[in-house]
């Protein structure tokens, strides 16, 4: 009933007005330059505090209104159009808080108990699905773009060359505009690039309006939207609303690319990967180590960075585990399995090496790119165990959740009421297991409380460490704003909204 009223309503509107009216009350009021991002955040707020205001169900909102872009209403004025607006707002605000997805206090995080975990995990990918829209910095959408080109330059994936399609990407990550109404004529203008090569260009990033979120008629079906950044209209126009919310599109028309080359090519974007967490450090000459080394069996042992300071150590592991789609579909149960494939595995091979050092007091790492050797000593310093994947996580990356799910496989196993998603859940228990052994074999007899174990992990994204390093000044900075989080908790749920306040 409320998808079907509220799409009336913005078509009425016509999508690309009502987008437009959106992002320039709402949206538009959330930029933070500093951060280069929008802070569309949980806002929870801490005891005594006035509740916060209804909220604005923002991607809810965007797929509604990107389904009927090709409307335009001309015979409502400007008034009559913020009225329906206004309209719109107040429906979508009603509709959000009947859904009570959200607690509105940070109590509800810091008194959570494991049981309660399955739960919370819906009641989030519901949430962060009807209110977040996904979305990176375009930035580092372009520098993750460019190292993982780099790595298939040789390949002949486009019907135009690599180094178009990047030049392509960013002359519109690059605008500052949004609800844009591109021609090819204009992209032909201000990138250099002949017309015909455009059009192919567009062939790829672009979907036609008709088959846009065709099947989204509530807030649990599909959507199709962020597959593609540009979206053709019947006039021949390529609509893109915002760069940071349509950016990491032009990623995934990269990738389907990629996959068509007639070999796997899993492994070598899982070293690509780690290839670009490495060139964001360097762009502030962040200090950093990487390398295998030798376990007492003779296998040996990878560790992706390693950062250091005087009083920490920082592992940092890095995987290629996308969660859109699951997020997409709220399929919770897959959820645990990518998180167990990319957050619980990565935090298994921290303590690995965290094991390690303990048992011999250094890790002897050989660089496999140029032979070097570095010399890793524990001296007694705080080791942080940091899980990254390249892509956005949003809720999953918060601490206290991270954390709750690290802590709630030393006791429980978990299980599927679907018996076909079973496998899913077993690969959490699985990798849960193999971490807890390790976490034994490390404290010996003297396991502390769960909470003291998790207390020194973190879960991050690539776009996150990204945003990290583009604050600091230097590597002691870097180690500060990424381990803050351990011991500051904001009613946010969001590292960004915690580095503003940096």
């Amino acid at each position: 009933y409320f998808n079907k009223l509220l799409f009336n309503k913005i078509s009425a509107i016509g999508g690309v007005d009502f987008l437009f009216i959106l992002y320039s009350q709402e949206i538009s009021k959330t930029f933070e330059p500093k951060l280069n991002r929008y802070l569309i955040q949980k806002n929870k707020v801490q005891y005594l505090q006035n509740i916060p205001m209804a909220r604005i169900p923002f991607n809810y909102l965007m797929q509604i209104s990107v389904k009927c872009l090709s409307i335009k209403n001309i015979l409502l004025t400007e008034h009559g159009k913020n009225q329906l607006y206004n309209e719109v707002i107040e429906i979508s605000k009603d509709y959000l808080t009947c859904l009570n997805l959200q607690n509105h206090t940070i109590f509800g995080d810091i008194f959570r108990e494991i049981k309660d975990i399955p739960y919370e995990l819906n009641k989030n990918i519901l949430f962060d699905r009807i209110y977040t829209p996904l979305q990176y910095n375009p930035d580092f959408v372009y520098k993750m773009l460019e190292v993982i080109a780099d790595g298939f330059k040789t390949e002949a994936i486009f019907d135009y060359s690599v180094k178009t399609y990047l030049k392509f990407c960013k002359t519109i990550l690059d605008r500052k505009d949004v609800c844009v109404c591109y021609t090819i004529e204009d992209i032909a203008r201000t990138t250099g690039i002949n017309k015909s090569t455009i059009t192919k260009i567009l062939a790829d990033t672009s979907e036609d309006y008709n088959n846009i979120n065709t099947e989204f008629y509530d807030i649990f079906s599909k959507t199709n939207y962020i597959e593609k950044p540009f979206i053709k209209l019947k006039n021949g126009t390529f609509f893109l609303f915002c760069p940071h919310f349509n950016g990491i599109s032009f990623y995934h028309v990269f990738y389907k690319k990629l996959s068509k080359i007639p070999t796997t090519i899993s492994n070598k974007i899982g070293k690509l990967v780690e290839k670009v967490i490495r060139s964001i450090l360097d762009i502030k000459n962040i200090a950093y180590h990487c390398g295998k080394y030798k376990n007492p069996d003779g296998t040996g042992s990878d560790c992706d960075i390693v950062i250091e300071n005087n009083k920490k150590i920082i592992f940092l592991e890095i995987k290629n585990r996308p969660l859109s789609k699951t997020l997409e579909f709220g399929e919770d149960v897959e959820t645990l399995k990518i998180l167990s494939e990319g957050m619980v595995y990565a935090q298994k091979q921290c303590f690995s090496h965290a094991l390690h050092l303990k048992k011999f007091g250094k890790l002897e790492l050989i660089n496999e790119d140029d032979g070097s050797k570095y010399s890793l000593l524990q001296n007694d310093r705080q080791i942080i165990c940091v899980s990254v994947c390249l892509h956005e996580y949003l809720f999953l990356t918060d601490k206290t959740f991270s954390s709750y799910l690290l802590e709630s496989l030393l006791f429980i196993e978990y299980h599927a009421v679907d018996p076909n998603e079973e496998a899913y859940a077993k690969k959490l228990n699985d990798i849960g297991s193999k971490l807890k052994k390790i976490i034994e074999e490390y404290y010996g007899k003297e396991i502390p409380k769960s909470r003291e174990v998790f207390f020194d992990s973190l879960f991050r994204s690539a776009n996150q460490i990204y945003t990290i390093v583009m604050k600091s000044k230097d590597t002691n900075s870097f180690i500060d704003l990424l381990t803050q989080p351990i011991y500051v908790m904001d009613g946010s749920g969001d590292i960004y909204s915690q580095l503003r306040k940096c």
